[in-house]
């Protein structure tokens, strides 16, 4: 035992072992004195470099798909869908049994209020032909109103619009925009041979 405690047995002990598992099985590519040797580490760094190369290069190029997605035909930025949603409110519901439906000509008083409390443009005797789709936004969500009737349309920022107007109006004012619709008139009632559709 006190042979084991010479300092001198206990490095050719250690020595011994490094040999046997560094040296010993060279024939094995899994062995430790290949897995440490000099080729085997350059090996290993080139291999890293290169799969470091593959990762950075996927990476870019989905950053540039996901750009390319974010961007219109014109370079602006389109928002995702579910940031630009519509919201509709009744103020006030209006009186009567009778209620807006498609193809029905009404008139309206219509006003467009940006939320810097700016007043962008106000009507007090639109008329809409219900499923013409000349301002089908407008015109969809007035189908249900009742005379004297009070509905908001609350528009994001970022909405993208077919109406020529209120697309103009929301690159313009870069924030949300809110329609107020006072139904004053149902002018005239739906012909029953009429194409017009509201879906």
């Amino acid at each position: 035992m006190k042979l084991l405690e010479n300092p001198l047995i206990k490095v050719v002990g250690i020595c011994v072992i490094l040999y046997f598992a560094l040296f010993h099985n060279k024939n094995n590519p899994q062995s430790l004195g290949n897995r440490f040797s000099s080729q085997q580490i350059k090996k290993d760094l080139n291999d890293m470099q290169e799969k470091g190369k593959f990762i950075a290069s996927n990476v870019q190029a989905v950053r540039s798909y996901t750009k390319a997605q974010e961007l219109g035909p014109d370079g602006q930025v389109i928002m995702p869908t579910a940031e630009v949603e519509v919201t509709v409110k009744d103020v006030g519901l209006g009186s009567g049994k009778k209620s807006v439906v498609c193809g029905e000509e009404v008139e309206a008083f219509i006003s467009l209020n940006s939320d810097k409390a700016r007043n962008l443009m106000t009507n007090p005797s639109a008329k809409f032909l219900i499923g013409s789709k000349k301002q089908w936004l407008v015109e969809k969500n007035i189908i249900g109103m009742k005379k004297g009737g009070v509905r908001e349309i609350r528009i994001p920022q970022g909405f993208q619009s077919d109406d020529k107007d209120l697309a103009q109006f929301l690159q313009e004012n870069k924030v949300d925009l809110t329609y107020q619709i006072i139904l004053t008139k149902i002018i005239k009632d739906a012909d029953p041979k009429s194409n017009l559709t509201c879906e």
